[in-house]
């Protein structure tokens, strides 16, 4: 499913002029969906660069002690 197709489905890249302009013109209800939608992924994405970064810095300090 695309950005125009599936209300609230977003693909896991960026999205183009074209595909943007096309989900403003289905409307209101079309752009708020993707923006909730791009919303709820930016939520996810940030738990899991915390979460990856947390595991960094632990691999980061088991390293020092071998060193």
């Amino acid at each position: 499913m695309g950005w125009g197709k599936g209300l609230g489905v977003v693909e896991p890249r960026g999205v183009e002029r074209v595909e943007a302009e096309a989900i403003y013109e289905q409307g209101r209800d079309a752009v708020v969906s993707v923006l909730l939608a791009l919303s709820a992924q930016n939520e996810r994405l940030e738990a899991q660069v915390e979460k990856l970064t947390a595991r960094v810095a632990r691999q980061d300090e088991r390293i020092a002690t071998l060193e």
